[in-house]
């Protein structure tokens, strides 16, 4: 599962209109326990570093994101030229699926991209830019939900 949910972003999330970190959090819990594989790409690192310089708690949340993406079990995709293409090509593809107002940025195709590369199953993200509820060669564009075997401590 390839996920694209660390944002600044605070309106609720566009299905459960809950906080959107609630559907991240339970993701990782899930890539905690071994019921997801999570795949990511050397730019979602970029992005998370970025990210945690506007914490008050920076270091301490990007040591501990750092944790799930480092993880033994996660897959990388490597951001080189062919990766790059792909994700020109499946932007321009899919930019109608997108959400009214919105447009995939280019470092979400490259999310997108990286998606297809891995095989992951799912992208999970919280952008209306991707082409949500669409499959693109075989990755399912998701908005967060639980898609992995549910565990009596989920709802905790």
């Amino acid at each position: 599962m390839f996920i694209d949910l660390l944002t600044e972003d605070t309106t609720p999330h566009p299905e459960t209109g809950e906080p959107r970190w609630k559907s991240a959090k339970a993701l990782l819990d899930a890539v905690n326990d071994g019921r997801v594989v999570l795949g990511t790409s050397a730019l979602v690192d970029a992005e998370v570093g970025r990210f945690a310089t506007l914490r008050d708690d920076g270091d301490t949340f990007l040591k501990k994101v750092r944790g799930w993406f480092d993880a033994p079990g996660t897959r990388y995709a490597e951001v080189d030229r062919i990766l790059a293409r792909d994700a020109a090509r499946l932007a321009k593809q899919w930019r109608t699926f997108a959400k009214p107002g919105k447009k995939m940025k280019g470092y979400d195709a490259v999310h997108l991209a990286a998606s297809v590369r891995l095989k992951c199953d799912y992208l999970m993200t919280g952008d209306g830019g991707f082409p949500v509820g669409q499959t693109v060669e075989g990755v399912k564009v998701r908005y967060a939900e639980a898609v992995w075997p549910q565990t009596i401590f989920d709802d905790e």
